[in-house]
Formats: C-alpha cells, sequence, structure tokens
C-alpha cells in the first residue's frame, strides 16, 4: 500500500489556506494582519475556522472591518464557544 506522512503545513503553505479560509469566512484583512496571523496561530488546522468565527464575531457588532486589534483580542481570547 501507499505511505503517507501528514505534517504541518510550512509557513509559506500557510497564506493560501489562511486567505481562503478568511474570503470562506467573508473577512478581510489587510497584509500586514493577515501576516500578524499567520505568525501566531496555532499549528493546529483545526482550530483556525474558530479563530476566524471568533475575529467574525468581534467584528460584526461594530460592522466594521476586522482590524489588527481585532485579530489580536481573537488571539488573546481564543476561539469562540458555539455549540
Amino acid at each position: 500500500g501507499s505511505v503517507f506522512r501528514v505534517a504541518m503545513p510550512h509557513d509559506s503553505e500557510l497564506r493560501p489556506v489562511v486567505q481562503s479560509l478568511l474570503e470562506r469566512h467573508n473577512l478581510r484583512l489587510s497584509d500586514y494582519s493577515v501576516d500578524f496571523l499567520i505568525r501566531r496561530l496555532p499549528r493546529d488546522l483545526l482550530s483556525f475556522d474558530q479563530i476566524f468565527d471568533k475575529i467574525d464575531e468581534l467584528s460584526l457588532p461594530n460592522r466594521r472591518p476586522a482590524t489588527l486589534g481585532t485579530v489580536r483580542q481573537a488571539l488573546e481570547e481564543g476561539p469562540s464557544r458555539k455549540a
């Protein structure tokens, strides 16, 4: 049979993944904010959606685009607790 090795993506591979997930969440971040986010994301790909949900949750009530401050707050507070 075939043997596959599953590993965490390299930093260079994360940008397309992150941008795709941001688009799916209808979030637009500056390049600087995306870079900031990539450097601080946990290397657990399953947590990415939860973190982007948290960014959305924090920016939606203000009806403003997510800023670097929103990204920082989402990373500090952790994923939202959706059921």
